[in-house]
């Protein structure tokens, strides 16, 4: 993965990302040809992370006769 920051701001750029190690290389090697500052471009490893997602009960108590608002049906909070 390469990150390269905006000049005026480094909390955001743009990021590509790549199958290897060459074309990861040639990319880099595009940017400062084309003018960008070193220490603007950044170059990661990553891996992929399992995820793991886990559905617990959702329960709403109403009085009767009370309607419930969208948010506390059950199914709504459910597909969240």
């Amino acid at each position: 993965m390469v990150i390269v920051a905006d000049s005026d701001d480094e909390s955001s750029g743009d990021i590509a990302f790549f199958g290897n190690a060459q074309e990861t290389a040639k990319h880099v090697e595009g940017l400062l040809e084309a003018g960008y500052e070193q220490n603007r471009i950044g170059v990661f490893g990553i891996d992929r992370l399992d995820t793991h997602v886990r559905h617990r009960p959702v329960v709403t108590i109403a009085r009767d006769g009370e309607k419930l608002t969208a948010e506390e049906e059950p199914a709504a909070a459910a597909s969240e």
